[in-house]
């Protein structure tokens, strides 16, 4: 997630409440109050942020940890450790809900983005944004890859605190591309990523590049199906494959 080098956070305790996290570097935001911290199987939520004064460092308290966090951990990949794709607590406001294709300036009202946000995804009023410009910490513009069906004014209003959120491809070099797929009523299916083994996604209606997901019927899908075990979506080798709504043959 962090680009510039390799940042250490060190926690003030491995478990309990009111922890407090310090990182080498500042890069934590206020925008990031309400986000997770993750290192294994380790999870942290941030609740509160602070900046210490003496060393210029961002700081953070969050509650307790559903399992015990290393007594310093270095931030080498979103996978490895970082924050999850997540609601930021803060407003977001669009100067535009359309067309397909326009540059939007989206403005928070807290510090929310940071440089390595460039080309990441924003949700919101049930619309698709690819940030192409990180003006400032509260300031984004991005391409509209889908309307904002969800308002109906030129001009919307900010969306609320945890009504959109920033989140990265499914499919990269990180997280894998998927391992099947199959072409059916007008869509193209696939499925199966290294880290979402039980997700498919299907495109748009007629449109085979476009995965942008909505609450039109004819817009993609994007779906992961409860699993207990590790098991991952699949095809047969050598066999006619055909899709059901709820598994791969």
């Amino acid at each position: 997630m962090f680009s510039a080098g390799t940042i250490t956070i060190t926690p003030s305790a491995t478990t309990g409440t009111n922890v407090l996290i310090t990182a080498s570097a500042a890069v934590f935001l206020e925008g990031d109050v309400g986000r997770l911290i993750i290192f294994g199987t380790s999870r942290a939520v941030i609740t509160s942020f602070a900046r210490a004064q003496a060393t210029l460092l961002r700081q953070t308290t969050t509650s307790a940890s559903q399992s015990s966090m290393h007594s310093q951990t270095q931030i080498r990949s979103p996978r490895v450790c970082g924050f999850c794709a997540s609601h930021r607590k803060t407003t977001l406001d669009p100067n535009i809900k359309e067309p397909v294709g326009a540059i939007a300036m989206l403005t928070a009202s807290k510090p929310a983005f940071r440089a390595a946000d460039l080309g990441k995804f924003i949700k919101i009023y049930a619309g698709l944004l690819r940030i192409t410009l990180v003006a400032s910490t509260t300031s984004v513009n991005a391409e509209l890859l889908s309307v904002m069906t969800g308002t109906t004014d030129a001009d919307p209003a900010a969306a609320p605190a945890g009504a959109w959120g920033l989140e990265v491809s499914s499919w990269s070099v990180t997280t894998g591309f998927p391992g099947t797929g199959e072409f059916l009523e007008g869509r193209l299916w696939q499925a199966r990523t290294v880290s979402q083994p039980t997700t498919f996604w299907a495109s748009e209606s007629d449109d085979f590049d476009k995965y942008a997901v909505g609450i039109e019927a004819d817009r993609a899908i994007d779906y992961t199906m409860a699993s207990r075990g590790f098991n991952q979506i699949s095809s047969s080798c050598g066999q006619q494959r055909s899709f059901h709504p709820d598994f791969w043959i």
